[in-house]
């Protein structure tokens, strides 16, 4: 399991050149489907069109790289179609604030964990402010328990408030 957060930054490396020819900006994943589509190597600003990598050309996802079979599997994202609608929905995830379908305020989405050789989203890392996190550590909300994520908002079943209660970290674990 990997934290998106884990792959900002990384090279992408074309197998078949062994170059290295751009770095991974961000992470695109469909909430309906609960898997990553890909990678964003461009974010391409407010005029041009972002630059993309779908999940199913990453060769490996590794500690260092990402590794991708040519350059050529860099796409405009008008030409991933898989990618597009979630691209142009927009929706940033980092610092969603996360509630129960009954109105309590579990935390802010800080990040999120997937299966780095099949795509699946496994869930959220949610924080509940410095000095939660500190005297508490992070939580993890595994993805299937995500009812709906708005563009504010991101809705649990109450049940999530338990699980969360019952992870122990920070300063209170040790």
């Amino acid at each position: 399991m990997r934290k998106g957060s884990d792959l900002i930054g990384l090279p992408v490396i074309a197998f078949d050149t062994g170059s290295r020819f751009e770095k991974v900006e961000d992470v695109v994943f469909d909430q309906d489907s609960n898997r990553v589509l890909g990678v964003i190597v461009e974010d391409g600003g407010w005029l041009r069109s972002a630059r993309v990598v779908p999940f199913s050309d990453l060769q490996a996802v590794g500690p260092d790289a990402v590794i991708v079979h040519s350059a050529a599997v860099v796409r405009g994202r008008d030409q991933a179609a898989e990618m597009r609608p979630v691209l142009e929905r927009g929706n940033v995830l980092k610092g969603t604030r996360i509630m129960t379908t009954d109105g309590r305020d579990l935390g802010t989405m800080t990040d999120i964990f997937f299966d780095e050789r099949t795509g699946a989203l496994e869930g959220y890392e949610l924080s509940g402010g410095m000095f939660t996190d500190a005297y508490t550590g992070r939580s993890f909300v595994p993805a299937p328990k995500t009812v709906k994520i708005g563009h504010d908002v991101a809705f649990v079943e109450p049940d999530v408030l338990q699980l969360m209660q019952e992870q122990v970290g920070g300063i209170r674990g040790a």
